[in-house]
């Protein structure tokens, strides 16, 4: 009798661990991918930041003072 209800605690303890192992590999799932779509946005930024450092860059290369003194004579 006492190895029968060991056994059925046992069994409920295993069950138990199964629930608590499958919980915590989905919380883990549910972390990974949020840390793709986290990554992903920074990285997405960090292109967009790029992008807009060369448009700069290429606006302020561009610049012609002497162009634009003719402009501002001109009107």
């Amino acid at each position: 009798s006492g190895l029968k209800v060991s056994n059925e605690h046992l069994s409920q303890r295993v069950a138990a661990l199964q629930e608590q192992v499958s919980g915590e590999e989905k919380l883990k799932a549910a972390f990974e991918e949020f840390k793709r779509y986290e990554d992903d946005r920074v990285e997405q930024r960090r292109l967009s930041m790029s992008c807009q450092q060369g448009l700069l860059r290429e606006s302020i290369e561009a610049y012609d003072l002497e162009a634009e003194a003719k402009f501002v004579a001109a009107l």
